[in-house]
């Protein structure tokens, strides 16, 4: 029972903002949905993706190369909550947009329901789901323009709530020199069930801007997400604490707020980098960082991988299975796995001679 309370904390803090943890509801939206975004950082919208997984934050990633691509994604979180997303893209050829549907889904577990004397008196569950449906179209030259649609619906014991949202996105993608940059705007929408009547229940909106690029002579990628745009201070301010940075402590208070500044604009950004092995790059390797998390959840005098994480991909015949994991606490990580195909590889199988 303390593990899963410490999760429900988590989730409402270390998945982006200790800053603003509290204010919004539905923040399982947040988490990374599929192991690879897991190994670059927990976020990334500007990298182009083999698989459908990633238009569940940025639908301006789908193209015709989408076509029937099926993706399935489960997360084995803290203390036993199982989350995950599973998703398929098809491509309109006449109407020139792809499409997509997915739905993504998070179980905290089972609780005990207690009295405030502390008497047992059963269990209770709770959970969250969104399903989401998107599409994608070229609106000039390289520029496509994407939007998602989510329908949300959260159950904790007894209270229930229900939301819509949305995602508008653009992808400006430059093949020949492998460059692509991308502006979304996560999660506009509202309530429309509250928990409870008179309580102040906002989505948690983002504005992300994402650019990837990949070197011309060497098999990398390397990545850089913005997060929260929209809002420049992340610092957490808690005059209660007695942390003390060796690098800044003895600085003066001018030079002290400068720093500050600076640890707050890397903040803001997840870098992401993959290498691409093989004459049909079939094993990829994957290493993201994550400042925002690092500063968050650092345990203060312990040493700790925060922030990091990684993981590795490969394709196996018609599919590609991948695997991440994100550092997030001294409690440990958080372990993704994702298997994907596209459903064109059977039918080409099934119309040979």
């Amino acid at each position: 029972m303390p593990k899963q309370l410490l999760l429900i904390f988590l989730l409402s803090s270390s998945s982006l903002l200790a800053q603003v943890g509290g204010e919004n509801v539905y923040r399982f939206l947040l988490l990374p949905n599929s192991a690879r975004l897991t190994a670059l950082g927990g976020m990334n919208i500007s990298a182009q993706d083999p698989t459908a997984a990633a238009a569940i934050f940025n639908p301006a990633l789908l193209d015709e190369t989408s076509h029937q691509a099926l993706s399935f994604n489960h997360q084995f979180y803290f203390a036993g909550t199982q989350h995950g997303f599973f998703n398929y893209a098809h491509h309109l050829p006449k109407k020139m947009l792809t499409l997509h549907t997915g739905f993504q889904y998070i179980r905290y577990g089972d609780f005990l329901l207690t009295d405030e004397f502390d008497q047992q008196m059963g269990t209770f569950n709770a959970g969250e789901f969104a399903w989401t449906v998107g599409a994608s179209r070229t609106i000039y030259d390289r520029l496509r323009a994407g939007i998602n649609i989510k329908v949300i619906n959260s159950t904790l014991e007894t209270y229930n709530a229900f939301a819509i949202a949305g995602d508008l996105a653009l992808q400006y993608f430059v093949p020949e020199k492998k460059f692509s940059a991308a502006l979304v705007i996560n999660n506009i929408g509202g309530t429309l069930k509250k928990y409870r009547e008179g309580n102040r229940e906002t989505m948690p909106y983002d504005v992300r801007i994402g650019i990837s690029k990949r070197l011309a002579k060497a098999p990398i990628q390397f990545s850089v997400t913005g997060h929260h745009l929209h809002r420049w201070n992340l610092l957490y301010d808690n005059p209660e604490s007695e942390e003390k940075n060796f690098l800044i402590n003895d600085m003066p208070e001018e030079e002290n707020r400068f720093t500050q500044q600076i640890d707050n604009f890397f903040r803001h950004l997840v870098f992401g980098a993959e290498l691409f092995i093989g004459k049909k790059e079939q094993f990829r390797i994957r290493i993201g960082y994550n400042h925002f998390r690092r500063r968050e959840l650092t345990v203060v005098g312990f040493r700790s991988l925060a922030g990091m994480s990684g993981g590795v991909g490969f394709k196996i015949n018609r599919f590609r299975i991948d695997y991440g994991f994100g550092t997030y606490h001294l409690a440990g990580s958080a372990h993704h796995f994702s298997i994907s195909t596209n459903l064109q590889d059977f039918n080409r199988d099934i119309n040979l001679p």
